[in-house]
This record gives C-alpha cells, sequence and structure tokens, in this order.
C-alpha cells in the first residue's frame, strides 16, 4: 500500500496538464513548414501516449468496449453404458442387490474370466424412469461387506478389498487390501466425502489383530492407523467391529463399535479424532447410535440378548460427557431401540410384555411403538411406522412392495435391508417413482434427491439437560 500511495502522488491533477493541440497538415504552405508540423503531430501523439499510460498507473480505467454476450456451457453430462447418458439435474437412486446366480453363471461360463458376484450395484435414473447402470461386487469365496456413496463415486467393500469406481463400476481405484488371511469389517465414507474410514483385521476371525485405518479418498494416502491394543485404547473390552463417521465442525472423528464373544458382556466403544485422540467408552448396555454420532440410545438392564435386544431401562446418553439426555421410569416392561430420525431429534423405540416369548426375534409378539422428542422430553405413540418415515424424509424416502415396515437405519447408522430375509423380487421406490425390481435390495444412496419432505441431513443432538422421563408415555 506505501509503494502504490507514492506512485499515485507523483500523478498530476487532470486540470494541471498542458493540453497539446494535434497540428492539422492543411494549414502548411511550404515544405519547412510541413516538416515542422509533421514533428510536432508525431510529438503530440507521443505526449498522448504518455498521458493514456500515466492514467492506467494511476488506477483510472479506460472505457472499454461492451463485452460480448457468451453461452452458458452446457452441464457436465456422465456417461453410463446401458441406458445413455445421466446430467447431473437427473434424480439418482444406488442401490444393492443380489445378483441373478443364473445369468452371473452363464456369464462367466462362457467368459472365463472373474468368478460371478453375489451382489450388483444398481444406478436407476429415476428422470429418465430406467436403470442406466449395474455392476457386480463381491463373490462367493470374496462376500461383499458394505457398498456407501462417496460425491459422485460408489466405494464397494470385500472380505478381501475395498475398492472405488464411478457410478458405472468403471475407473476402479483400490483403497485398501486386507493383508495375508484379513478381512474386511466395515467401511464408512464422511459427510464431505473426503475420508475413508476402514474396520479390519489383518487375521480372519482373530479379534486381536483389529485395525482402524483413515485413507484419503483424493489421494489414497492414509491419514491414520491404529490397532486393537495401541494404549491409547486403555481398557477397550472387545474388539473393533463397526464405524461412524461423526458430523458437525472440528477435528474429524469417528466412532468405532465394539463387539465381543463373551455372551452379557457389553462391549466399549471409542471416538477416534484424526489427529490421533482416543476416548474410549463402555455403554451400559447395546447402544444405538444418533445420526451425528455424539449421542446414543443405550438399553440396559437386559433380559434378552440374543437377536432382540430388551432391557427393562432405557436412556439416551450424550457419549463425550456422559451427561443422560432422557430416560424411562416404568421398569415394567421391556424396552428396545428401534431407530432415530435423520435429524438426531427423536428417537423410537419398542416396548413388549415381560415374558420369555418376547426375547425370540421368529415369535410375533405385539408391540407398540414410541417416538420421544429430546428437545422437550414429549413421548408419543406410533400408530404406523410406516407414514412417520414418510414424514420424515418427504419423496427422498426409498421404499419396496415387499413392505417389511422395518426401521430405514439400523443400530450403526447403515441404511437397512428393504426387504425380509429370503423375500421374493421386489419393485424399489423412490417418492412414488418404481426403481426397478430385483431381490434383497438395500438403500446406498441418492443424488440430488426429491425435493420436499424434510431432508436427511444430520445435526446435533440437543445440549445436555435435566433428563426428562419417560412419564408422559403413560398418556400417550
Amino acid at each position: 500500500m506505501a509503494y502504490e500511495s507514492a506512485e499515485r502522488s507523483k500523478c498530476l491533477p487532470i486540470h494541471d496538464a498542458e493540453v497539446t493541440r494535434v497540428p492539422r497538415f492543411d494549414t502548411a504552405t511550404t515544405p519547412a513548414e510541413n516538416r515542422t508540423v509533421r514533428l510536432r503531430f508525431f510529438t503530440a501523439m507521443a505526449m498522448l501516449a504518455l498521458a493514456a499510460f500515466t492514467l492506467a498507473a494511476c488506477g483510472f480505467e479506460t472505457p472499454q468496449a461492451t463485452p460480448t454476450a457468451t453461452l452458458t456451457p452446457a452441464p457436465t453430462v456422465i456417461p453410463l453404458p446401458g441406458g445413455g447418458d445421466v446430467n447431473p439435474s437427473d434424480e439418482i437412486v444406488i442401490y444393492t442387490a443380489a445378483a441373478d446366480a443364473g445369468a452371473s453363471a452363464t456369464s462367466t461360463a462362457t467368459s472365463g474370466e472373474k468368478p460371478a458376484p453375489v451382489r450388483t450395484v444398481d444406478v436407476y435414473d429415476l428422470t429418465q424412469g430406467k436403470r442406466v447402470a449395474s455392476f457386480g461386487f463381491g463373490t462367493k469365496d470374496d462376500p461383499p461387506v458394505r457398498a456407501v456413496l462417496a460425491g459422485d463415486q460408489v466405494v464397494t467393500a470385500t472380505q478381501r478389498a475395498v475398492v472405488m469406481q464411478r457410478l458405472d463400476g468403471s475407473a476402479p481405484r483400490q483403497l485398501y487390501a486386507a493383508p495375508g488371511t484379513g478381512e474386511v469389517l466395515d467401511i464408512d465414507v464422511s459427510a464431505d466425502a473426503r475420508l475413508l474410514a476402514i474396520i479390519a483385521r489383518s487375521e480372519t476371525k482373530n479379534p486381536r489383530t483389529a485395525i482402524v485405518r483413515v485413507n484419503y479418498l483424493v489421494s489414497g494416502g492414509r491419514a491414520l492407523t491404529l490397532a486393537v491394543g495401541d494404549p491409547r485404547f486403555g481398557d477397550f473390552q472387545g474388539s473393533f467391529a463397526t464405524v461412524h463417521w461423526r458430523t458437525g465442525g472440528g477435528t474429524p472423528a469417528l466412532v468405532i463399535g465394539g463387539a465381543t464373544d463373551e455372551s452379557g458382556h457389553t462391549p466399549s466403544s471409542a471416538v477416534v479424532s484424526i489427529d490421533g485422540a482416543i476416548k474410549a467408552t463402555r455403554p451400559a448396555g447395546p447402544a444405538w447410535l444418533a445420526p451425528a454420532g455424539d449421542a446414543w440410545a443405550v438399553a440396559d438392564d437386559l433380559v434378552c440378548t440374543g437377536s432382540r435386544i430388551a432391557g427393562h431401562h432405557l436412556a439416551v446418553d450424550d457419549i463425550d460427557s456422559g451427561h443422560t439426555i432422557w430416560q424411562t421410569d416404568d421398569s415394567t416392561p421391556l424396552y428396545s431401540p428401534v431407530e432415530w430420525s435423520p435429524d438426531g431429534q427423536t428417537l423410537i423405540y419398542a416396548t413388549r410384555p415381560d415374558a420369555a416369548s418376547s426375547c425370540d426375534s421368529s415369535v410375533q409378539v405385539p408391540a407398540q411403538f414410541y417416538e420421544v422428542d429430546l428437545e422437550s422430553g414429549q413421548v408419543t405413540a406410533v400408530a404406523d411406522l410406516a407414514a412417520l418415515h414418510q414424514q420424515w424424509y418427504g419423496r427422498a424416502l426409498v421404499t419396496a412392495s415387499c413392505q417389511s415396515g422395518g426401521p430405514v437405519t439400523g443400530q450403526w447408522q447403515h441404511l437397512q435391508p428393504l426387504c425380509p430375509a429370503n423375500a421374493a423380487a421386489a419393485t424399489v421406490s423412490v417418492g412414488g417413482a418404481d426403481a426397478g425390481k430385483v431381490v434383497d435390495p438395500v438403500p446406498v444412496g441418492l443424488i440430488n434427491p426429491p425435493a420436499s419432505g424434510k431432508t436427511g441431513t444430520p445435526t446435533a443432538v440437543p445440549s445436555p439437560k435435566p433428563a426428562p422421563s419417560q412419564s408422559a408415555a403413560a398418556s400417550a
């Protein structure tokens, strides 16, 4: 700025500049006069050029011609085989499904290439009304683990490797390969699609060899690797099993869910930041993680510990502080967490009678569903879970004609299968629009989801406050 001020101080005001008249050749009458006029003319042109340069240097803008209008570039089109092009403004749903075993076996026998895949990633363009891509992942010898959306690409995990590819399966890039006899257990991609978290073991079925690894998705470089035996995990009970990225500001962090083979023992969990900070914690019982990763619903005083978790007490706790945000106050029924709303403000739970049959998931024991608003503590009976899902997700809700009626997200925020096990082929729908007929569909994600209803953007659970009880449930 000092240099600029010094330079501008050299500039003369316009009214102080000498005005030089441009001579006219037609007024000259003799050769000497012509030479004089020519000399004055060229001198005047030089002075005008110098004046123009001075104006520019002093910060005065010279008049510019009106710019010519330019055409707005056409939107980028992503080419996908088997169904034309996909415009970025189109509404697209991605899900996995059981592969057509007969077709895959025939194709493999003919080509003599890779083993037949056991699942496919299907890309359905809702705007065009057709499936535009489908590619396989996982085989009988390398079972599929999970598929997650990473921006406009898909990350698929099998027991042996993690691969990122475009929506049509092209340009695959291996991000991780399990060493030796190792295996991949779970993956998750951060909300900004920059980081990939992997839970794996260096030896199959050996929980003492579990690791958590974080990769940068763009470069593929490693950001962090920690083993279950790292001293920073302290007295971590059990081994690593699942992973979920936290949302919100600050240093990126993930929550690791533990698992244990010891019946009746609750495994530990841990919050891990990519700067290496670790906080291990152990909930009082099986926990259902909130979307933001900062709270969980914990069932304790357990009666049922098998496939149907249920206990005489249910609480929502803040993970970092351990403060109880909400809890039940009637120990008569059995409580089971069911699922969280996408914004993390509401928890759905079920109650069943305290009976042995309530623990058997194969027995259809009548259950009453309730929703608790964590902001107010108000508890309300839920008459129709599917209608509540529609209220939460609007037209972006992914459903199937099998009508399973189950939760949209599971215990660790994984999207759940749309149909019961061994169900026949079902039609997938998004916002009332059909999106193909497949067996065992599991949602992966939406690109440009239909704009109506509440969105699935997670927000933080309310700040710790005096824990309201479930007393309102009696009047529900």
